[in-house]
């Protein structure tokens, strides 16, 4: 209880330290300028709807707010010794670990409000663009419709675990390095080429259910069925026939999981370890 307590106190300092820093209203601003440019841009080319323009802006949203995620996670400890700010907080009656939590703490703070952000700004650009009218009731907007809104938001809350995994992922590579530089590179670069697997896999009509991005991508590819097609239930991501892929909630969660267990574990380990003389 204890533990919690200076845990809770930890987080409260460092939410209150973030919330006067420019960057995360610089990652909300470049997140929501992503979604209205290419809401705009849709317009001006007067191709489409609603609800290409919602899954667009909010695909390529996902996207953007995943690269300014992994910037705000991969920089916090490091970031700490690189300011030499650490032993402001290790000569206080912290543990290390618990200092790694209240951290992983922030950075899963800042991962939902930047999904909640693109999502709603997705919808609110796409709402005044377009008239987002749901394909299966077609003098309806989306949110009048039960299974429209649903969807939109069973697909918020399915991409939620793993974008907090990837935050929580950037934490330890954070643990890893004393330049923020370096940390932060190694980071993009991981989750680049684990990107870049579950791209080819796909194309190769399989299904990496062990990488954090295919799952992101399988929630967006079912969105994008729904809306296409107008009804609920399983989409098929490939060639009918030929494979038949639905999202498994309790799969997702475990993958997600292990992710986040691994990835705290580890980082308090060696967070733990590490020569933190400064």
């Amino acid at each position: 209880m204890n533990s919690m307590r200076r845990v809770g106190r930890l987080f409260r300092f460092e939410w209150s330290k973030w919330r006067r820093h420019p960057f995360p209203w610089f990652c909300g601003l470049g997140c929501v300028g992503v979604v209205v440019l290419l809401g705009i841009a849709q317009k001006i080319v007067g191709e489409g709807n609603g609800f290409e323009c919602y899954r667009n802006c909010f695909k390529y949203g996902v996207y953007t707010g995943a690269v300014f995620l992994l910037v705000f996670a991969s920089t916090q400890i490091s970031g700490e010794r690189q300011l030499r700010t650490l032993n402001t907080f290790l000569v206080h009656p912290f543990k290390r670990v618990e200092f790694v939590y209240a951290k992983i703490v922030v950075v899963a703070v800042f991962a939902t409000l930047t999904l909640a952000l693109v999502c709603a700004s997705s919808l609110l650009v796409s709402q005044q663009l377009f008239r987002l009218v749901d394909v299966k009731y077609h003098s309806a907007p989306v949110l009048s419709s039960i299974d429209g809104y649903r969807e939109i938001w069973s697909t918020v809350l399915y991409i939620w675990p793993p974008f907090v995994a990837i935050a929580v992922s950037g934490v330890l590579f954070s643990t890893f390095f004393d330049s923020n530089r370096v940390a932060l590179g190694t980071a993009l670069s991981t989750h680049a080429v684990m990107a870049a697997v579950a791209v080819v896999a796909r194309e190769h009509k399989a299904f990496g259910g062990w990488l954090l991005f295919s799952w992101i991508d399988l929630s967006l590819v079912r969105m994008e069925e729904f809306f296409r097609r107008g009804r609920s239930g399983l989409p098929e991501l490939f060639d009918p026939g030929v494979s038949r892929v639905a999202i498994e909630l309790d799969s997702l969660l475990l993958t997600c999981a292990i992710y986040i267990i691994l990835a705290t574990w580890l980082a308090s380990l060696i967070f733990r370890r590490r020569d933190v003389n400064i």
